[in-house]
């Protein structure tokens, strides 16, 4: 068995899968405790339901960029690698286009947010103006997420995963420490400064670590570049997908603000909970296998991924559909330990571990749908992405319609679980036929 496991770890996709996971885990596990301690010292109610659907707002302004170009940097990357590319002039020209889109991007949705707001919640005035508030202080933070994520996955391009796996703990770290010494004297507004000053910190550590390790050299401009213009094609269209798939949240947190106070909360709650072992299993089985595959694909053989994603697939099932059923049997353990303490009431923590239950029941096809993702990535198959997005955002708005009449907040949770199984399906569907086009091309 250990020479076996051995083996194994020779293998670099196995070892450095094993390695970013464990600390990836280390690093995001100081992360999964800030909603718990926000919770003991916040608790629910309607000041609370204006920061997460603020701090919801300001989350689907990064997904629009950030986390996208986190993603899809990575082949691109390992393409300019193996042709010999000026990588740091390629990141720099990133950095400065996606700063300057997100800055515009969000000035323009700042001036409509107000009216957005009172059209799609039934929030009063009062909070309306908070939560407005919150979203214009959260700004800081959209453009430091630009940048950490730009620099995440250009690390991860060079197979540097510890650090950009570490630094989160930083983060987590700085925001549990400031929200703790400053909740007495700036009450809510705490919480925005903490994740302001983590996100800031760990920007710094990204940036050392690349200066240190003599990676490349940065060299900034908006020269717009043949490669740089087929970059901003490819990420445009999954950053138009991702804002469309992540107006799901948002869209969920909307339908749940008409239904009673501490609605917002609640799902906020159980979705983080339903979010930390999906996190756990894919923080650094993804960004492994989009580096190797990526690699693979551009400098060995384009015929070896979908042998690849196959593999990784049955390797994947086995290991979290028991973790699924584990789950769904103690889900109500799982909500007290996590909730039991501080200000949540214990008719909230029954609430909590209804909707957390049927957030489960999408867990297994949400991971495997991931990995389809990935494999697109890999292709620049980015329009698959955008379809089923949109596919997702359509079900998610019907779905969380007829199924609130029935089961309140947990029907919002039933949809989610609904629309990731539509969008699991498409992706394989479509990721199957797109690699039978390639074989016939090779043939």
């Amino acid at each position: 068995m250990i020479k076996k496991i051995a083996e194994l770890f020779k293998r670099s996709l196995f070892r450095h899968t094993v390695t970013t996971t464990i600390l990836s885990t280390l690093g995001r596990a100081a992360g999964f405790l800030v909603p718990f301690f926000i919770a003991a010292w916040f608790g629910l109610g309607e000041k609370m339901d204006a920061f997460f659907f603020a701090y919801g707002f300001v989350l689907l302004i990064l997904s629009l960029i950030a986390s996208t170009v986190k993603t899809v940097i990575v082949p691109f990357i390992a393409e300019a690698r193996s042709r010999g590319e000026d990588i740091g002039k390629f990141v720099g020209n990133i950095l400065v286009v996606a700063s300057v889109s997100i800055a515009v991007l969000f000035g323009g949705m700042l001036v409509l947010i107000k009216s957005l707001f009172n059209l799609i919640t039934d929030f009063s005035r009062e909070n309306i103006n908070f939560t407005f508030l919150i979203t214009v202080e959260l700004f800081p933070l959209a453009l430091f997420l630009n940048w950490t994520n730009v620099l995440e996955g250009t690390l991860n391009a060079y197979k540097k995963f510890a650090i950009p796996a570490l630094s989160p703990a930083v983060r987590a770290s700085v925001n549990i420490l400031l929200i703790f010494l400053l909740k007495e004297r700036f009450g809510i507004h705490s919480i925005v400064i903490g994740y302001i000053s983590g996100e800031f910190l760990r920007l710094l550590i990204l940036l050392s670590s690349i200066f240190i390790q003599k990676i490349f050299s940065f060299s900034f401009s908006l020269a717009l570049t043949k490669k740089l213009k087929e970059f901003i094609k490819k990420a445009f269209t999954q950053v138009l997908g991702m804002a469309i798939l992540s107006l799901n949240p948002f869209v969920d947190k909307a339908f749940a603000s008409w239904l009673g106070e501490g609605g917002i909360s609640v799902l906020y709650y159980a979705d983080k909970l339903n979010t930390i072992p999906i996190t756990f299993f894919t923080s650094g089985l993804l960004v492994t296998l989009l580096s190797h595959w990526s690699d693979r694909f551009y400098k060995i053989s384009e015929g070896k991924l979908k042998q690849d994603v196959n593999k990784a697939l049955k390797t994947t099932l086995f290991i979290i559909l028991p973790l699924e059923v584990l789950l769904i049997v103690f889900y109500r353990q799982v909500v007290s330990l996590a909730f039991g303490r501080g200000s949540v009431r214990t008719s909230d923590l029954t609430e909590i571990s209804r909707v957390y239950l049927f957030y489960l029941l999408g867990f297994v096809p949400y991971i495997l749908a991931r990995i389809y993702n990935t494999g697109h990535i890999v292709l620049k198959n980015i329009k698959a992405i955008l379809i089923c997005a949109i596919i997702m955002n359509i079900c998610n708005i019907i779905f969380n319609f007829i199924l609130m009449h029935y089961l309140g907040l947990a029907g919002l949770a039933l949809s989610t679980s609904l629309v990731n199984t539509a969008g699991f399906l498409f992706l394989m569907i479509i990721f199957y036929t797109k690699v039978r086009k390639i074989e016939k091309q090779q043939s």
